[in-house]
């Protein structure tokens, strides 16, 4: 080359230019490096690791954090967590999941799942494409004998094909990756990334989309009326009676006390209430106490007119039962039982015969009334009255009960016909107890409960949230002080149990001015006499001596017995049956002859009897009214009972509770998401094992890389600036792209018995990579290294070597 050519021009080192452009890279593994220049490592990068450091946390942890969320909170194992979410628990939540400000006073809180998956949305693409640039100089080493990679497919990896349509639209179809046409450019690997990609920049939007927010009512512990707080949210809502109680005796005192409770109200009481309400309620009423069984028909829901204007007692199929508070009360966010009494009635005409001829029973009720020459009755109830048929305990139970109704007509005129009848009741009366409606049942009250279950009597878990009354508290203390009593209500709380009995109270017995005695009734013939039930009671207040029938029975004056019946409001079912029946005798009193008057009481109790009893008559009422009559009983019994609060009634109370925000999703949309966070992982684990399976000769396929990569190929076969034809893109689909070992390696003994090793890598190379290469080092020789030329290695850079030195051998022969 002349001196002229090269004027102007800074001319490289011949040996310089050609071994650049044979090996990727040369070294030897030395302890002494004093004697190489540029020595690099082929090594395992850990780049990688730390990028999946970071990346799945914000992958497994929000998505872990949400799937807990939809079923449960964090520190919680239920939204439905009976004994209150603290303020802090609280505060905790709206941090980890909120979306507005709880409260008007409380600032906007930041929502951190939704800020960490942000976050994650945005750095999944680039981190993903990095670890893939990484895998991808992995791919392009030499690991297996019959693995192939032009270098046009290298090319489309350094391009980061797997996010570049471009690229993509040339790799297309997949399956002609080693043809000269269309896909050419297209690899397993660049397919597998593309897709691999796609599913982890997909996760995000279809969260989004399967995913939404909700609200949920929470308690809080504010709704525990345990909590005295100025924060307090619950109420007072009534009083439901206590199955326990009984007469102990005051040893101090050496007399009997009678605690007001179920077990001891007097039989004058609920008798008494009876009577007031059986003449006054309507046909149509729906009392205000009675609630339908849960899985009854809805009322009013009779195809008829007619019969969407009876009450509940004559709409066929409608089951019903009492309680104590009003029908539809709910508790809000406190889950809480009420006791309940519910009677079925059964009638049915028998023989005359079948009237027993003596009442058994230990004290039954007997009741006999004759009007001469029109009508004698005659009523039979076994058992025993006064006595209080229910057990101390919660649970549920059932009585049965049994009456008999005789009427006989002594009217010769009528002694043959249907005013003739004998008519046996059976009533079966269940007592137990039912969970009122709440947030946990939609506001719908629950079926009655075969067992009362609690957790224990001083429990802070359970799934009720029923107390009993503050006389129960463990440290209670009751102290006299002079003439007067101190009291000091503390302690814990006790939760009620399937059997309490008034003696378990820890500061029992209480002292004797907290007694109250039940009221008295006057013209009481027993007032120790207890309530017995529904059914007794019933037939006691129809029958009993201070009965309608008695008292028109008992009086000699005809008019005022008349009177008594039509105008003091005391006849039962007047009202329900309508007085439409008594009036061919009711209005005409005043007019009628001494003889017609004198027979107007027993036509209007036999018109009474027929209408209330006698079905055979074909009244539209007489199936219903004893079913009414039991009802009232029950109730009454229950009414009364809570009016003495402090001992025998529960109090019954009602949380606003708080709302809070939680994610919702369907279990198919866990599913899917779940699938696809587990395949992402997965996806990362193989891509993480794959990366470090062999060490590397670089960090990526960057362009500083591929530069490297081109210095080892002729110069014809990647044209200069311009444009590139088909040819040119063929030439380098035909070209090994893949980066492999030179088989030869030298090894020189050092003084101090290390072993100097010497590992040059080439484009399309025939050795492979493994892990035992990892101890090597690369090396850029700073001289030409004449040994490597006589090598028979194959690679495009060692036969241009070879080439070259043997035109500089024939230059220097001639």
């Amino acid at each position: 080359m002349s001196t002229a050519s090269t004027h102007g021009r800074k001319m490289r080192p011949e040996y310089e230019s050609k071994a650049s452009d044979t090996l990727i890279a040369g070294g030897k593994l030395s302890y002494n490096a004093t004697s190489t220049t540029g020595t690099t490592t082929l090594r395992y990068r850990h780049r990688a690791l730390w990028l999946l450091a970071l990346y799945i946390p914000l992958l497994v942890i929000p998505w872990a954090l949400t799937s807990v969320l939809v079923y449960h909170p964090i520190d919680s194992p239920s939204y439905y967590d009976q004994s209150g979410f603290s303020d802090a628990s609280l505060t905790f939540h709206r941090r980890l999941y909120v979306s507005i400000a709880p409260l008007d006073h409380e600032l906007r809180l930041p929502r951190m799942l939704f800020e960490v998956n942000s976050i994650a949305s945005i750095i999944t693409v680039p981190i993903i494409s990095a670890l893939l640039a990484q895998a991808a100089v992995v791919y392009a080493q030499r690991r297996r004998k019959d693995q192939y990679l032009s270098v046009r497919q290298v090319f489309a990896l350094a391009d980061g094909g797997w996010s570049n349509l471009h690229v993509m639209k040339d790799a297309w179809p997949p399956w002609r990756s080693n043809s000269g046409h269309r896909g050419a450019a297209s690899s397993h690997f660049l397919w597998l990334a593309a897709i691999f990609l796609l599913l982890c920049a997909l996760q995000q939007p279809l969260r989004e989309a399967l995913l939404s927010t909700g609200s949920v009512l929470v308690m809080t512990s504010h709704d525990d009326f345990r909590t005295i707080s100025s924060k307090g949210t619950y109420r007072t809502l009534g009083y439901d009676a206590e199955p326990y109680g009984y007469a102990y005796q005051d040893a101090r005192a050496n007399r009997q006390l009678t605690v007001n409770n179920m077990a001891t109200i007097p039989e004058d009481i609920i008798v008494q209430d009876l009577m007031n309400v059986l003449p006054a309620f309507d046909f149509s009423e729906f009392p205000q106490h009675l609630w339908f069984e849960p899985d009854s028909r809805a009322p009013f829901s009779s195809s008829s007119t007619n019969g969407k204007s009876y009450g509940p007692w004559a709409q066929l199929g409608l089951s019903f039962f009492t309680a104590a508070l009003p029908n539809g009360t709910t508790t809000g966010v406190l889950r809480q039982r009420l006791m309940r009494l519910n009677s079925t009635v059964e009638c049915n005409n028998v023989s005359s015969s079948a009237f027993p001829s003596m009442c058994s029973g230990e004290d039954p009720f007997t009741a006999s009334y004759t009007w001469d020459r029109q009508l004698n009755i005659r009523v039979c109830v076994p058992g025993q009255r006064g006595s209080y048929p229910w057990h101390n305990t919660r649970n549920r139970q059932e009585i049965s009960e049994e009456a008999f109704i005789d009427v006989a007509s002594l009217d010769a005129s009528t002694r043959d016909t249907n005013f003739n009848f004998t008519r046996q009741c059976n009533v079966r009366t269940v007592r137990g107890y039912f969970e009122m409606g709440n947030y946990r049942n939609d506001f719908k009250h629950g079926p009655l409960l075969d067992n009362w279950e609690e957790a224990g009597p001083y429990s802070d878990k359970s799934e009720y949230n029923d107390w009993l009354p503050r006389i129960w508290r463990d440290e209670n203390r009751f102290q006299r002080l002079g003439s007067g009593w101190s009291l000091w209500w503390r302690g814990r709380y006790r939760r009620p149990s399937a059997q309490d009995k008034l003696s378990d109270i820890p500061s029992w017995p209480i002292p004797d001015y907290m007694q109250k005695p039940w009221p008295y009734v006057p013209s009481s013939d027993d007032a120790n006499r207890t309530a017995s039930g529904p059914l007794m009671t019933s037939m006691v207040a129809l029958f009993g001596a201070r009965s309608l029938i008695a008292t028109t029975h008992a009086s000699n004056d005809s008019a005022l017995a008349t009177s008594e019946i039509c105008q003091s409001g005391r006849l039962p079912f007047a009202t329900y049956l309508g007085y439409d029946r008594y009036a061919n005798d009711c209005p005409g009193v005043n007019n009628a002859t001494n003889d017609s008057s004198s027979a107007a009481p027993g036509r209007l109790i036999t018109t009474f009897m027929n209408s209330t009893f006698n079905q055979s008559t074909g009244s539209t009422y007489s199936p219903f009214s004893l079913s009414a009559s039991v009802f009232f009983a029950n109730e009454a019994m229950l009414s009364q009972t809570v009016r003495t609060k402090t001992w025998t009634a529960r109090p019954i109370y009602e949380g606003s509770g708080r709302t809070i925000q939680r994610p919702t999703a369907s279990l198919a949309g866990l599913i899917v998401i779940s699938v696809l966070v587990l395949l992402q992982l997965l996806g990362l684990i193989y891509l993480a094992w794959y990366i470090y399976c062999v060490p590397t000769w670089t960090d990526m396929l960057d362009a500083l890389a591929i530069a490297r990569i081109t210095s080892s190929l002729d110069k014809g076969h990647v044209p200069a600036i311009g444009s590139m034809n088909h040819r040119d893109l063929d030439r380098l689909s035909k070209m090994d792209g893949l980066v492999g070992v030179v088989d030869r390696v030298d090894e020189e003994p050092q003084a101090d018995s290390a072993v100097q090793r010497t590992i040059e890598l080439g484009l399309g190379a025939p050795g492979l990579f493994h892990r035992r290469l990892a101890k090597f080092r690369m090396k850029r020789s700073s001289e030409p290294r004449v040994d490597i030329v006589d090598m028979d290695c194959q690679c495009e850079g060692c036969r241009r070597r070879r080439v070259d030195t043997g035109s500089s051998s024939d230059e220097t022969f001639r």
